[in-house]
């Protein structure tokens, strides 16, 4: 019994450690996924565009997430581009990044000519970072 009782507790570990995929979900409500192959490349063109047009970017926020697809915790910085008008969309730029390796990152997020896109690098997680927009108009 004592066994049975230690096998049904680690499976419940396991199935709260793990999230949905939610990309059907993001896809839904309009993002564009971007190819596996454009991963390293998105990526250093959102690094790029923070670098290059830096006045008009703002931090909105940072934090550390639990992500089951990435199989720990990764750093979540969300960047406001200045000339986006306000209601139009809440943060333009989204990176995600292993939290205890900045430099490495795992997905990125944008906005830009009113769609919004996806990419993520496929070689460390099967989908996107369970971070689902909370409006319309939002990356997250």
């Amino acid at each position: 019994m004592k066994a049975l009782t230690i096998l049904i507790a680690l499976l419940s570990l396991n199935t709260m450690a793990k999230s949905p995929c939610i990309d059907k979900d993001l896809k839904e409500v309009g993002f564009k996924y971007r190819k596996a192959s454009q991963f390293l490349k998105d990526a250093k063109n959102m690094k790029e565009w923070l670098s290059v047009d830096a006045p008009n970017f703002v931090e909105d926020m940072d934090s550390p997430v639990w992500s089951a697809p990435y199989g720990g915790y990764v750093f979540v910085e969300s960047f406001d581009y200045l000339p986006t008008p306000q209601l139009e969309m809440f943060g333009d730029i989204l990176i995600i990044s292993d939290h205890f390796n900045r430099e490495e990152i795992v997905e990125v997020r944008w906005y830009k000519n009113g769609q919004k896109f996806i990419s993520f690098d496929r070689n460390l997680q099967a989908c996107a970072t369970p971070l689902f927009p909370y409006a319309d108009n939002a990356l997250f």
